[in-house]
């Protein structure tokens, strides 16, 4: 019998089995605010669509010219909500299962169709209903259209306080539960958090200026040699554009940042980021890219592992450090936690610190409305990634001295 098994018994279970109950409110709940969300995308679509339509009905615009603008216009907005629909759908997907959120096949079937749902259901909405002569008659339309997203957008965020109610008691449970069994050691504080200037030590993310850090969820041992928290980081930026200045507020980084102790003084620096660029590009074309998107004074540092190379793409001010700070034996227990998470991973080696940020959207532990608590595997998927990110130096063997 599995050690997890038998602590699922005979602590978990039991406070499971109680939580399940608030899941069936929590589920329809989630139910109504998947289609919502559809209907949001749809109408975003439609208005967009429909003011494209009635543009190209007004006397003076040259058909030729309006014709190549509204297809690149068309060919923008597929991008933005194909985008937007592949992340949700891996997120759901990954939900249930991580590796159902790593099958490129699956999410793309799923995104495609979804995609087609909105932008189909946007383009009918959009062309046969609101694109019509500016008047009265586009006037009511439009007003109708806007004033039924407003309308559902009170719905939708009281029934997305239930889940979110949910996904708090399933946390403090699985985490207060769970941790003793994992590692003594470790504490657990829902309020406190990493500071931000943690954050910025750990040079993951670049950025003009900071706006609002919110910090939750904070894992630490005595010693504070380990710690941990989940991060919501807005930031800034100021662009300039014909001679104006813009202000842009976007997500810098969601996600958890845990930072250890590393065994080794580096005298460089090192990162290990999402390959993307492979992802999308293909192998060859990926490495010249990741050349020319490296930040200064970073060089691309080519790793001898194949799998990892096909998910990360290291960069280092000293390639030579980079090769004796990731070990075979390293980047196998890297490649490993990749297994476990579907979400981007970025690593830092600075000075005398590891940090290992998880992005995520969404709280890892999140265990998804329509998510079978009775099931054992599906509470042990959650056990097993708490598990890998507590004890991530042991899994990294950190104490060993294996470099240089």
């Amino acid at each position: 019998m599995s050690t997890f098994h038998t602590h699922y018994i005979s602590t978990l279970e039991p406070a499971i089995a109680r939580l399940n109950k608030q899941r069936k409110t929590a589920t329809i709940a989630g139910f109504i605010c998947r289609i919502f969300e559809l209907y949001f995308v749809t109408m975003v679509v439609s208005l967009f669509l429909g003011f494209l339509d009635m543009f190209s009905s007004q006397d003076g615009v040259s058909d030729s010219f309006f014709g190549a603008i509204r297809y690149f216009m068309y060919f923008v907005l597929t991008i933005v909500v194909v985008g937007l629909v592949n992340s949700q759908v891996k997120k759901r997907l990954g939900e249930i299962d991580p590796k159902l959120a790593l099958n490129n096949t699956r999410v793309s079937v799923l995104t495609l169709i979804f995609s087609a749902i909105a932008i189909g259901g946007g383009y009918l909405i959009g062309t046969l209903f609101l694109g019509s002569e500016f008047g009265l008659s586009f006037m009511l339309k439009w007003m109708l259209a806007i004033g039924s997203v407003f309308v559902f957008l009170g719905p939708y965020f009281l029934l997305k306080k239930l889940e979110d109610r949910f996904t708090n008691h399933f946390k403090e449970t699985l985490f207060s539960l769970s941790l003793p069994a994992i590692d003594k050691t470790i504490q657990y504080q829902a309020s406190s958090g990493l500071t931000q200037q943690q954050f910025v030590n750990s040079k993951l993310f670049t950025y003009q200026r900071i706006d609002t850090f919110k910090s939750r969820d904070y894992f630490a041992n005595a010693d504070k040699t380990f710690e941990g928290s989940f991060l919501d980081v807005m930031q800034i930026e100021q662009t300039q554009s014909n001679g104006k200045s813009e202000t842009k507020y976007s997500q810098l980084f969601k996600g958890y940042l845990f930072v250890t102790d590393f065994n080794k003084q580096t005298q460089g620096e090192t990162y290990v980021f999402p390959d993307s660029a492979r992802m999308l590009f293909g192998e060859n074309t990926a490495e010249r890219i990741n050349e020319l998107i490296h930040r200064p004074a970073l060089k691309l540092a080519i790793m001898e592992d194949p799998v990892f190379e096909k998910l990360f793409a290291v960069y280092s001010t000293d390639a030579v450090e980079a090769r004796f700070i990731l070990s075979p034996k390293l980047i196998e227990r890297i490649t490993e936690l990749k297994q476990h998470f579907y979400q981007d991973i970025h690593i830092s080696f600075i000075q005398n610190k590891i940090y290992l940020a998880i992005s995520s959207p969404d709280d890892l532990f999140a265990p998804g409305v329509f998510t079978d608590l009775h099931n054992e595997a599906n509470i042990e998927k959650f056990y097993e990634r708490l598990r890998w990110l507590i004890t991530f130096p042991e899994q990294f063997d950190l104490s060993t001295r294996v470099w240089r």
